[in-house]
Protein backbone atom coordinates (compact mmCIF):
# COMPACT_ATOMS: atom_id res chain seq x y z
CA UNK A 1 0.00 0.00 0.00
CA UNK A 2 2.86 2.33 -0.36
CA UNK A 3 4.04 4.19 -2.85
CA UNK A 4 7.64 5.83 -3.64
CA UNK A 5 6.84 9.61 -4.49
CA UNK A 6 8.33 12.68 -3.45
CA UNK A 7 11.79 11.88 -3.02
CA UNK A 8 10.86 7.90 -2.93
CA UNK A 9 9.37 8.45 0.36
CA UNK A 10 6.64 5.89 0.73
CA UNK A 11 3.23 7.76 0.89
CA UNK A 12 0.25 5.69 2.49
CA UNK A 13 -2.77 5.38 0.49
CA UNK A 14 -5.67 6.18 2.75
CA UNK A 15 -8.61 3.63 2.38
CA UNK A 16 -12.70 3.89 3.38
CA UNK A 17 -14.18 0.78 5.43
CA UNK A 18 -17.43 0.14 4.18
CA UNK A 19 -19.40 -1.07 6.53
CA UNK A 20 -22.50 -3.32 6.00
CA UNK A 21 -26.06 -2.75 6.99
CA UNK A 22 -26.87 -4.95 10.01
CA UNK A 23 -30.08 -6.56 8.65
CA UNK A 24 -29.79 -7.86 5.46
CA UNK A 25 -30.45 -11.23 3.81
CA UNK A 26 -31.17 -13.19 6.88
CA UNK A 27 -29.81 -10.96 9.27
CA UNK A 28 -26.30 -11.43 7.40
CA UNK A 29 -25.66 -7.94 6.42
CA UNK A 30 -25.42 -9.13 2.62
CA UNK A 31 -28.24 -8.30 -0.05
CA UNK A 32 -29.90 -5.10 1.46
CA UNK A 33 -28.44 -1.28 1.03
CA UNK A 34 -29.70 1.56 1.90
CA UNK A 35 -30.62 4.31 -0.73
CA UNK A 36 -28.28 6.43 0.44
CA UNK A 37 -25.49 4.48 -0.39
CA UNK A 38 -26.34 3.49 -3.95
CA UNK A 39 -27.01 6.79 -5.24
CA UNK A 40 -23.83 8.91 -6.10
CA UNK A 41 -23.22 12.06 -5.09
CA UNK A 42 -23.18 13.61 -8.42
CA UNK A 43 -26.96 12.90 -8.75
CA UNK A 44 -27.78 14.79 -5.31
CA UNK A 45 -28.62 18.19 -5.06
CA UNK A 46 -29.20 18.96 -1.41
CA UNK A 47 -30.01 22.73 -1.94
CA UNK A 48 -32.90 21.47 -4.20
CA UNK A 49 -36.75 22.55 -2.82
CA UNK A 50 -39.69 21.45 -4.39
CA UNK A 51 -39.47 19.69 -7.39
CA UNK A 52 -42.46 22.21 -9.18
CA UNK A 53 -41.11 25.82 -9.77
CA UNK A 54 -42.33 28.28 -7.54
CA UNK A 55 -45.51 30.61 -8.71
CA UNK A 56 -45.59 35.04 -8.36
CA UNK A 57 -48.68 35.90 -6.19
CA UNK A 58 -49.68 39.23 -6.86
CA UNK A 59 -50.02 40.11 -3.62
CA UNK A 60 -50.53 44.00 -1.93
CA UNK A 61 -47.61 45.45 0.61
CA UNK A 62 -47.38 43.20 3.89
CA UNK A 63 -48.79 46.94 5.95
CA UNK A 64 -51.91 47.50 2.88
CA UNK A 65 -55.10 46.84 5.11
CA UNK A 66 -56.05 44.24 2.49
CA UNK A 67 -52.88 41.67 2.92
CA UNK A 68 -55.30 39.45 4.92
CA UNK A 69 -57.75 39.14 2.56
CA UNK A 70 -55.28 38.62 -0.48
CA UNK A 71 -53.46 36.34 1.71
CA UNK A 72 -56.24 34.21 2.28
CA UNK A 73 -57.38 33.82 -1.45
CA UNK A 74 -54.03 33.16 -2.74
CA UNK A 75 -53.48 30.29 -0.25
CA UNK A 76 -56.81 28.95 -1.57
CA UNK A 77 -56.30 29.54 -5.06
CA UNK A 78 -52.88 27.66 -4.82
CA UNK A 79 -54.58 24.80 -2.43
CA UNK A 80 -56.99 24.36 -6.16
CA UNK A 81 -53.69 23.78 -7.62
CA UNK A 82 -52.20 22.07 -5.11
CA UNK A 83 -49.27 24.10 -4.58
CA UNK A 84 -49.67 25.69 -1.26
CA UNK A 85 -46.22 25.45 -0.35
CA UNK A 86 -45.24 28.34 -2.74
CA UNK A 87 -49.07 30.23 -1.67
CA UNK A 88 -47.35 29.64 2.01
CA UNK A 89 -44.29 31.09 1.44
CA UNK A 90 -45.63 33.87 -0.23
CA UNK A 91 -48.01 34.95 2.19
CA UNK A 92 -45.92 34.43 5.40
CA UNK A 93 -49.03 32.60 6.59
CA UNK A 94 -49.48 28.48 6.66
CA UNK A 95 -52.70 26.99 5.98
CA UNK A 96 -55.54 26.84 8.67
CA UNK A 97 -53.47 30.29 9.96
CA UNK A 98 -56.43 31.75 12.94
CA UNK A 99 -55.99 35.44 11.50
CA UNK A 100 -57.02 34.29 8.30
CA UNK A 101 -60.45 32.76 9.14
CA UNK A 102 -62.90 36.27 8.35
CA UNK A 103 -61.49 35.99 5.59
CA UNK A 104 -61.89 32.69 4.24
CA UNK A 105 -65.41 32.32 6.11
CA UNK A 106 -66.47 35.38 3.37
CA UNK A 107 -64.81 33.43 0.20
CA UNK A 108 -66.83 30.32 1.61
CA UNK A 109 -70.10 31.98 1.58
CA UNK A 110 -69.22 33.49 -2.17
CA UNK A 111 -67.90 30.54 -3.29
CA UNK A 112 -71.14 29.01 -1.93
CA UNK A 113 -73.17 31.65 -3.91
CA UNK A 114 -71.35 31.08 -7.22
CA UNK A 115 -71.60 27.70 -6.58
CA UNK A 116 -68.05 27.06 -6.83
CA UNK A 117 -67.89 23.44 -5.31
CA UNK A 118 -63.95 23.28 -5.62
CA UNK A 119 -63.71 26.36 -3.65
CA UNK A 120 -66.08 25.60 -0.97
CA UNK A 121 -64.66 22.43 -0.45
CA UNK A 122 -60.94 24.11 0.07
CA UNK A 123 -62.52 26.94 2.16
CA UNK A 124 -63.83 23.77 4.34
CA UNK A 125 -60.78 21.84 4.72
CA UNK A 126 -59.20 25.76 5.46
CA UNK A 127 -61.41 25.88 8.27
CA UNK A 128 -60.89 22.69 9.54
Amino acid sequence: MADSADGGRPVRRQTRKLERPADGVNGTGYGARRAEEIVSRAFVNEDAGGTRPRRRFDLPARDDPGFDAAAAAVLLDAALSGDTESAEEATGYYWGTERLRPHVERVLIDARAAGNEALVRAAERFLR
